[in-house]
């Protein structure tokens, strides 16, 4: 004799319950109604800035004056600075154009900085796999470059 070791279900009868139906309030309904206002145009995408990256400026000995020439490249305040060790000034700019600004005046006045590249100016790897080796690139290169992507 084998014992059962899952328990009946016990299967009630539903009576006739009047259904009750409860109106419940959604909090993050404004939340929703902001980002549909900003993507009508279906591509969300495309609207997006990245933030620059960092700028790092070495061997600052005067932290005044480095403050005051930054402030004739970008006039409002859209940067904001942190001193680290070593006479290392961090450089956060908020817009890119100010970031570019602040860059070529860098290159222009020959100071040492270090940066990274803006994400839009990054270049694209793209590698097709399972091509047979017969397989025409040049259509491919036209209609990449067709989409929009440039070859480098």
């Amino acid at each position: 004799m084998i014992r059962r070791t899952k328990r009946k279900k016990i299967h009630r009868t539903q009576h006739n319950t009047p259904e009750t139906k409860k109106e419940t309030h959604n909090r993050y309904v404004l939340l929703t109604s902001e980002t549909n206002e900003d993507s009508i145009d279906g591509n969300p995408s495309s609207t997006k800035i990245h933030k620059p990256p960092p700028t790092l400026v070495r061997g600052v000995i005067n932290y005044g004056e480095m403050i005051k020439r930054i402030r004739d490249i970008a006039k409002d305040e859209t940067y904001c600075t942190k001193s680290l060790a070593n006479n290392v000034i961090k450089i956060n700019c908020v817009t890119p154009e100010k970031y570019r600004k602040l860059v070529k005046y860098f290159k222009e006045n020959n100071i040492f900085y270090h940066t990274y590249q803006l994400k839009e100016e990054r270049a694209n790897r793209i590698v097709l796999k399972c091509l047979h080796h017969s397989t025409d690139t040049e259509g491919i290169r036209r209609e990449l470059y067709e989409l929009g992507h440039n070859e480098t």
